[in-house]
């Protein structure tokens, strides 16, 4: 940048940014012809010469990260501030998240249970209608001769029950009034 600074903007005044492109390309010519005075070589000679390749041939470098999570009891797990359903026989249980480029993948002991696509932003929600099947069906089973059983009884509640008939005038005098 120094470099730049100092040979291509100090002491010329420039009307627009397409000019000093132009005058900055006019420069990188002329220096890139010349011999350097370190290597003592012409740069696009030698540019020519490490036969490198084009950054535009490579294909882009791409990022995988592994972590772990706790799916919750609402079969949810978190990720940089956004929910992403789980198969619900995952509740509680520690998940491997692999976040791959646009895709979330979780896996369980190594196999993968399910994927979704990376949301952008945060407090949203990717949720799986799929990941929720059975569930119901599951928690009846479960809770299914844990209650305790309902007694329904053919007898009327209070049947029993004698009510004194009082007036109110006994009542007044119970609370002190008239």
């Amino acid at each position: 940048i120094w470099f730049i600074k100092i040979n291509v903007l100090y002491g010329r005044a420039f009307s627009s940014i397409k000019y000093l492109n132009t005058q900055a390309k006019r420069w990188m010519e002329k220096v890139n012809n010349q011999e350097h005075g370190t290597t003592f070589e012409i740069p696009l000679v030698r540019f020519q010469d490490e036969n490198l390749t084009q950054i535009q041939s490579i294909p882009p470098y791409i990022v995988k990260r592994r972590e772990e999570r706790q799916v919750s009891k609402d079969c949810f797990i978190s990720i940089f501030g956004n929910r992403y359903s789980v198969p619900w026989k995952y509740a509680r249980q520690n998940v491997t998240v692999e976040i791959f480029g646009e895709r979330v993948i979780v896996e369980s002991d190594g196999i993968q249970i399910c994927e979704h696509r990376l949301i952008e932003g945060r407090h949203q929600v990717s949720r799986q209608k799929e990941h929720f099947e059975g569930l119901l069906k599951a928690a009846r089973d479960e809770s299914y001769g844990k209650m305790p059983p309902v007694i329904i009884s053919s007898k009327k509640p209070f049947e029993d029950t004698a009510v004194i008939k009082r007036s109110l005038s006994e009542y007044d005098q119970i609370i002190g009034g008239k």
